[in-house]
């Protein structure tokens, strides 16, 4: 029996390959969302308030997103401690448990070796890697949606009893606490387009279970939702639905172009290196379509691609929600490209040379570039980040050349087991590759590299920043900070942190051939600190007045008698080099109008 035909084995070989990506740099990786430090932080302030029902962020309420995360993430906390890889700890073990519940859903409807080879896709697919490590509200949904798909499942085409009628409503609870509607609006659209697809008799209403399964869902929501809404004046409703689901779909977020055809796109970067894959999805559509798990699988592929096709706000991970499906549906007909139809398999090799291309000149453009010292491990971690995207893409092949599909053992094809144990070495190689990446970049960024003058002022004093409002700053300085305005006089003569962005250089032109001297002057100020973050970094006075003045700081804190400095330091979340003026005073002097 081959480890595939085990549900036990395959299942823990699974969520062994899935815990070796994706711990890997989880703890070292700085918070790189904009979104993970609001997450990380708010935790930290509901811990502290002692208040599990209203979410702030830095001192204000956080209408965001409902509390599921943040709970989840307490717990993750309690765990690990506050750090990085105690906020992110809920998003791993979701991405993991969605490897298993690809694996166990997949084994009740395609069997056991396509089941496999669609939780392996999961767990090693590039918008998993990036998001399933990452502090936010996604994963937890979509682990909420994709149980929610095998309840369906069970209840229209297998009978299933109370107990998966108790699953539906309960994800769909989990899920609207996790990420809001969408959680709920995702299945909806799948049942109606199961309605589409297969008439009247695709969906037996009555077995879902509504009559009571819906009052339970709203009662379970309502335990937390009604006093959210009762303590914030509604708040949470306006703000929450209203500003952050309802206007982002009319209008796109910080006014992003809305690109026809966008998510036809972004799958192929997301779903990669499973995505050469795709050409075979109207091969199986054509020989599997009187099946009912074909339809079914494609009902919830299109649930989510039609619903933010529709969205103004694009972003490559909205279609995640399609991913267990779009997998399950993908690998019917085996993984060998030697077995697709030309056109599948001449797209198959296309893809994959493509990428490798784009990837070896990524690597290639990183080596030879000459860059300032100071920025010399942000293109070795790009560098090293695309040997691990290389790794996976080797994985895919290897498994799909091996046999994987079911025709043949692993060690059967070639190359007996050197094959076996070349697969594992190349998951290990990207799971190193991507700690040295996180390893690499952390000593780069802006918010770390100011840790040490965190460290000269009390967080009950004041902290005021302009031009540079990274969230970021709230997590790791672990105080509240007065956001883009200039402190007065009376605050200036207090001890406080005062910060201010001078020069700013975008990723484009940083690494741009032919731009050494500007790249040079943007990073002069950083001197020659080997370990930004564990180091203050050396300025010259005049040096750092000037550079004040560039920033539009007021000549009152550059005459006063405050300490001062310069941080330079890579800004994640917006993809630039930005230099930081920083004036900090560590106990009160005597009064004095230095003006």
């Amino acid at each position: 029996m081959q480890i595939t035909d085990s549900r036990l084995g395959a299942s823990l070989l699974l969520a062994i390959v899935s815990a070796t990506i994706l711990l890997a740099g989880t703890a070292s990786l700085p918070l790189l969302d904009r979104d993970e430090p609001r997450f990380a932080r708010a935790t930290i302030e509901m811990l502290e308030r002692g208040d599990w029902v209203v979410p702030y962020f830095n001192d204000e309420y956080r209408f965001d997103k409902p509390p599921l995360t943040y709970w989840l993430m307490a717990v993750g906390y309690a765990t690990l401690g506050y750090g990085e890889a105690g906020a992110r700890l809920h998003a791993v073990v979701a991405a993991i448990g969605m490897t298993l519940v690809v694996f166990l859903f997949g084994y009740r409807i395609v069997g056991p070796r396509r089941a496999f080879t669609a939780a392996f896709a999961w767990a090693t697919c590039v918008q998993v890697f990036l998001h399933g490590r990452l502090a936010v509200a996604d994963m937890p949904m979509i682990l909420a949606v994709t149980a929610m798909h095998w309840a369906l499942w069970e209840l229209l085409h297998e009978n299933g009893g109370n107990r998966w009628r108790l699953a539906l409503w309960g994800a769909a609870a989990a899920g609207f606490l996790a990420k809001g509607p969408i959680a709920i609006a995702v299945p909806a659209v799948t049942l109606l387009t199961l309605r589409l697809l297969g008439g009247r008799a695709s969906v037996a209403w009555r077995r879902l279970g509504a009559a009571w399964g819906l009052p339970l869902a709203l009662a379970l929501v309502g335990a937390w939702g009604i006093p959210a809404l009762l303590r914030t004046g509604g708040q949470f409703w306006d703000v929450g639905i209203g500003e952050h689901i309802v206007r982002r779909g009319v209008a796109a977020f910080n006014d992003r172009p809305i690109v026809p055809g966008y998510y036809l796109v972004t799958v192929l970067l997301s779903l990669f290196p499973w995505s050469p894959n795709l050409g075979q999805i109207p091969v199986v559509l054509r020989r599997r379509w009187r099946e009912p798990r074909t339809r079914f699988l494609l009902g919830w592929v299109l649930g989510p691609f039609l619903i933010f096709s529709v969205y103004s706000t694009q972003l490559p991970h909205y279609t995640l929600p399609a991913f267990p499906a779009l997998l399950l549906l993908l690998f019917q007909d085996g993984t060998d490209p030697s077995q697709f139809p030309p056109p599948s398999r001449r797209f198959y090799w296309f893809l994959h040379a493509l990428v490798a291309i784009l990837l070896l000149a990524v690597i290639g453009y990183a080596k030879w570039l000459d860059v300032p010292a100071q920025i010399r491990g942000l293109k070795v971690a790009l560098a090293t980040l695309a040997g691990a995207l290389l790794a996976l893409q080797g994985a895919a092949i290897l498994y799909a050349r091996a046999g994987a599909s079911g025709r043949q053992p692993l060690a059967d094809r070639g190359g007996g087991p050197m094959r076996v144990l070349a697969l594992p070495g190349l998951v290990l190689t990207a799971a190193v590759a991507t700690s040295m990446v996180a390893t690499g970049m952390r000593p780069l960024a802006a918010p770390i590299r100011l840790l040490p003058y965190y460290a000269m002022v009390p967080p009950s004093a004041l902290h005021v920043a302009t031009g540079y409002t990274e969230p970021s700053l709230v997590f790791y300085s672990n105080a509240f900070w007065q956001l883009n305005r200039s402190p007065t006089r009376a605050e200036i003569a207090a001890p406080g942190l005062f910060l201010y962005r001078g020069a700013e250089l975008g990723l484009d032109r940083l690494f741009a051939p032919g731009a050494d001297e500007l790249r040079r002057r943007a990073v002069d100020a950083c001197g020659t600190v080997a370990d930004g973050a564990d180091a203050i970094l050396p300025a010259d006075r005049e040096k750092v007045a000037e550079r004040a003045r560039r920033a539009g700081v007021p000549a009152f804190v550059i005459d006063s008698d405050l300490s001062r400095a310069v941080v330079c330091g890579f800004n994640f979340a917006r993809s630039t080099w930005s230099e930081l003026v920083v004036f900090y005073r560590e106990s009160t002097p005597p009064p004095q109008d230095r003006q």
